[in-house]
């Protein structure tokens, strides 16, 4: 069986304003092959199969590297947690505690959380960067950051003679465990297609963005939206609650209105979301401080063009001040009877 991993370009003309190439999983113009063995891929780069290493194997990094063992690829797994590490050797992974061990790989992943972390793995003590040989692996950053520091890494990982793409996600552990992610790529064209047959397996749509940092920016674009989206729809679901409104009834009205959102699908979609994050104020903080996160980067990135933007900046002054009267919203409505 094969699968086919196409490119196409979309009418937009200018790389700033849209996604120049889309790469997904219909066919519109033959782009590559990539031979399936059943239901999964055995890529190979010059004959042999594609060893891929995986930095930071926690909630979202570990259902990835499982996905591209179970594709054929030879993975290492790479992180400060023994424990994490003691699953992955027990299932036939190498594994590492040091970055630098991966730089002999084809492709490497870098799943962390911050611009200071992706900053050690990359040039700290046991960065990837002092151990490259040129020509080195394709460094993927599926992390979150900015634009700017993904770029900042990009001259620094290219003179070591490695090269870089940005590559942020959308998607939970659920969906990077099911393959369905969505992939926003900022690279250079020929490091980009080196890294599709990586990514495909990890996602239903892959889309080409633009240059190095565009697929940073659209993610914390995405994410503005999404973190308005889920403190809004927490507010809303607890007033539908009070007044009397079933959660299925207010989902099934959303999903075909105009109030449509990623938390709409159904009652219990949205009630297990807010369950999820809202049954311990520890958990319900963590994810708090994630939303914060991607509005104050959605508020930077607005800084830095023109124009006036009232609701990003306002929305990263709500994000950060999120209080315990939040925590009880949601967990009203984690409490609440679909």
């Amino acid at each position: 069986m094969w699968r086919c991993i196409s490119l196409r370009r979309s009418h937009e003309s200018s790389p700033a304003r849209s996604c120049r190439w889309i790469a997904g999983r219909r066919c519109v113009e033959w782009w590559s092959w990539v031979r399936l063995e059943g239901a999964q891929a055995r890529p190979s780069a010059g004959g042999q199969t594609m060893k891929v290493s995986v930095v930071g194997v926690g909630e979202m990094g570990a259902p990835m590297a499982r996905r591209l063992m179970a594709a054929g690829f030879t993975v290492t797994a790479c992180d400060r947690s023994q424990a994490a590490l003691a699953a992955f050797a027990a299932e036939g992974a190498r594994t590492t505690h040091e970055p630098a061990s991966c730089a002999g790989d084809d492709v490497v992943l870098v799943v962390v959380n911050t611009a200071a972390q992706l900053r050690e793995v990359l040039t700290g003590p046991h960065g990837l960067t002092f151990s490259v040989v040129s020509p080195g692996p394709v460094v993927v950053v599926m992390s979150t950051v900015a634009a700017s520091a993904v770029r900042e890494m990009d001259g620094i990982v290219r003179a070591a003679g490695a090269r870089l793409v940005d590559a942020p996600v959308s998607g939970g552990d659920a969906r990077a465990a099911a393959g369905s992610l969505t992939v926003m790529v900022g690279g250079r064209p020929e490091d980009v297609a080196i890294a599709v047959p990586v990514l495909s397996h990890l996602a239903s749509h892959v889309f080409h963005c633009g240059s190095v940092g565009a697929g940073e920016n659209v993610k914390i674009l995405n994410n503005a939206i999404g973190t308005l989206n889920a403190l809004v729809t927490a507010e809303v679901a607890r007033i539908a609650i009070d007044c009397g409104v079933e959660l299925d009834q207010l989902a099934n009205v959303l999903e075909v209105s105009t109030g449509r959102n990623f938390l709409s699908t159904s009652g219990s979609a949205l009630h297990r979301h807010f369950e999820r994050y809202g049954h311990s104020r520890e958990v319900f903080h963590s994810a708090m401080a994630l939303y914060a996160k991607d509005a104050v980067l959605a508020a930077e990135l607005a800084a830095s063009v023109q124009g006036d933007f009232p609701v990003i900046d306002a929305l990263a002054r709500l994000a950060r001040g999120n209080d315990d009267k939040a925590f009880e919203t949601w967990r009203a409505i984690a409490d609440a009877e679909v």
